[in-house]
């Protein structure tokens, strides 16, 4: 039986945390360089999940992408 992929797994494990944990995660999963950006938007959405601050726009579904064993060849 083939093994789930790593980023699988860590998606699967990112899906049990807030809002905020998991867009950051997401992105870098996706390759996304920590920069000023991210972080300025991952402690926006860090304090609209705590209420220290109002949400101020409809979030959308994150979009994780897994990688589909079926096409994944092992050795």
């Amino acid at each position: 039986m083939a093994e789930i992929p790593l980023k699988n797994k860590i998606i699967a494990w990112l899906k049990g945390y807030d809002y905020w944990f998991q867009y950051a995660g997401n992105k870098l999963l996706e390759g996304e360089d920590v920069n000023d950006a991210l972080v300025d938007t991952t402690y926006q959405l860090f304090k609209e999940d705590y209420g220290l601050k109002s949400i101020e726009a409809e979030r959308e579904n994150i979009a994780f992408n897994k990688i589909d064993i079926a096409h994944f060849h092992f050795n």
